[in-house]
């Protein structure tokens, strides 16, 4: 609707309603120029309604592998700083260059996948799960609870080793049965 239609029409019905209440021309005028006034305030609001809002700028697609590999590049820097075991400090890097390996296939060829899912999860929890409470430990207890902790972490590479190589030989087929092994031995 054009604002000037919105503006005349009140100062009109003002106009009018105005002399016909009160019968003098000068209460018209001044009951035309509320009638103006009010249209002037209706156009200017609707005038924000209906102005073209501009379209929004197109977002890239949230890459979910970015969030996963900073997450190990920082457990990586931990685990140097915390100067483990050479053996645990190998085992998790090894770890870390699977999930590496994985998470982007995963995240692009199989979005929405399970096994995607397990992936990711092993890459935000699951590693964090094993290494986090050995990291917490004094040296002396590490030094009594470093076979669990390698046990613990050669499961986990065993089991992305078996992922990797369903991942590579597209064996659809257990992707099913890889997500829930994972779960079940990591989720706990």
């Amino acid at each position: 609707m054009k604002p000037w239609l919105i503006v005349g029409g009140l100062f009109a019905a003002g106009l009018i309603l105005a002399y016909v209440l009160g019968k003098t021309i000068v209460i018209a005028l001044i009951g035309g120029a509320a009638g103006g006034l009010a249209g002037a305030l209706i156009a200017w609001f609707l005038k924000g309604k209906d102005a073209v809002q501009p379209a929004p700028e197109p977002q890239a697609p949230v890459d979910p592998t970015v969030p996963l590999m900073q997450g190990l590049v920082i457990l990586n820097v931990n685990i140097r700083e915390q100067a483990i075991p050479s053996q645990a400090l190998e085992a998790v890097e090894r770890i870390i260059d699977k999930l590496r390996d994985l998470l982007p296939q995963m995240n692009s060829d199989y979005k929405g996948n399970d096994l995607t899912w397990e992936v990711n999860r092993s890459a935000e929890d699951y590693l964090f799960r094993i290494v986090k409470p050995y990291m917490a430990l004094n040296p002396a207890d590490r030094q009594d609870k470093l076979d669990e902790f390698l046990q613990g972490l050669g499961a986990m590479e065993t089991a992305l080793d078996e992922v990797l190589d369903v991942v590579r030989n597209h064996k659809q087929g257990e992707f099913s049965v890889k997500a829930k092994f994972l779960n079940a031995r990591f989720a706990r």
